[in-house]
């Protein structure tokens, strides 16, 4: 993700409008021809405001078309002073392209099937290819079994580097903890005597994502984020590059034991968790409440549905699942109370399933384990129609 992407266009019309002049034997209508595509993206908003890939590789294609048709008319009619110009005044502007408009090996991969020396291998040709003067910014975020977050940034140039911690809010988002980090690294840029290239290294593709969706980017680190990008990005030509995580890249194995260091710091945060981390939280915690069996009979079972699995009729089996549940044929509601008929036997208690088994002598126990004798008990003491 570069953020200096309109100049090459605007560069390119520059330089050719110039150049027109004493080519008139090549027809000057056709080189202008090529120079209306590229106009009409410099002087548009197409490139700086597109948000998908579709649009962008609209736009790719007609910087693509531009340039080739350009390429093509000074093949045939510049002489060798004008071509050595023109290269040297284009060159800039084709890296641009080339970084836009051409995915990388590396963003074509998928991590959890491609071999992690693969990915290293793709990793460090992009890291190499950096300039040694430009700063190179290694970020990660890190969350432990406690909930505990952190976040590690790693800074280095040629002659100096810089290693920061940072204590995040206790369940905080491993995402937010990386967006934490960028915007940490952003910070600590001042205390650079930098070049005018920046490359922000991450292992998360979420992160690039969210930051490349700048339009939908409503949380406050993700807003400090674009609005450092953008005030750093008058002056320096910076890089959002996503590197693989844990196959043994150095800065990268550097920012993830800080972000460890982080997350372990005994120092209290301050800064709030989010609503959709509160939300998170809540949410987690419910599961676990739902996973664990209420403690009741009903869920003994090997199942709710256990007694169809009975070798009995039809009607056994729906008298057995009612007086398990408890939702009996005497069941009756009354100003939201649960009431029940009088039991015949003793006529001093209602006739609830807890009551017929002490007044038959049995346990719930008795019911889940030998049901049918338990049918028996109910058919001896004619009690079938009350359940």
């Amino acid at each position: 993700m570069n953020l200096k992407e309109g100049k090459g266009a605007h560069f390119i019309v520059g330089i050719m409008e110039n150049m027109i002049v004493g080519t008139e034997s090549c027809s000057t209508s056709e080189l202008e021809r090529c120079l209306v595509v590229l106009q009409s993206v410099a002087e548009s908003d197409d490139l700086a405001l597109a948000t998908t890939k579709q649009e962008l590789q609209l736009v790719c294609r007609k910087l693509q078309k531009g340039v080739k048709c350009i390429d093509d008319h000074s093949s045939r009619c510049f002489n060798s002073a004008q071509l050595r110009v023109y290269d040297s005044v284009v060159s800039e502007s084709r890296q641009v392209i080339e970084d836009i408009c051409i995915e990388g090996e590396l963003q074509r991969v998928k991590k959890q099937k491609d071999h992690p020396t693969f990915l290293r291998q793709l990793a460090l040709k992009i890291i190499n290819d950096i300039p040694v003067d430009a700063v190179k910014v290694y970020t990660d975020g890190s969350r432990n079994d406690s909930d505990c977050t952190g976040s590690g940034i790693y800074i280095t140039t040629h002659n100096q580097e810089l290693k920061i911690h940072r204590r995040n809010p206790d369940f905080c988002s491993v995402f937010r903890s990386e967006l934490i980090a960028i915007d940490e690294g952003l910070d600590s840029l001042s205390s650079f005597s930098y070049s005018d290239e920046m490359w922000i290294l991450t292992d998360s593709r979420s992160s690039i994502q969210h930051l490349a969706n700048w339009h939908r980017v409503r949380d406050n680190t993700g807003m400090n984020i674009l609005n450092k990008l953008k005030s750093l990005s008058v002056s320096y030509r910076i890089h959002l590059q996503w590197i693989p995580s844990h196959v043994n890249i150095q800065g990268n194995e550097i920012a993830d034991a800080l972000a460890k260091a982080g997350a372990d710091d005994v120092s209290v945060p301050s800064a709030p968790l989010t609503y959709l981390e509160l939300f998170s939280r809540a949410k987690g915690r419910n599961k676990t409440i739902w996973l664990i069996p209420p403690v009741h009979h009903w869920y003994q079972g090997s199942r709710p549905g256990g007694c169809l699995s009975i070798d009995c009729s039809r009607r056994d089996q729906t008298t057995l699942t009612r007086f398990l549940s408890g939702h009996i044929i005497s069941l009756t509601f009354s100003y939201n109370s649960k009431c029940f008929e009088i039991y015949p036997k003793c006529t001093a208690e209602q006739a609830t399933p807890d009551h017929i088994l002490a007044c038959l002598g049995l346990f719930q126990q008795d019911l889940i384990s030998n049901p049918l004798l338990t049918l028996d008990f109910f058919r001896v003491h004619r009690l079938m129609d009350l359940i």
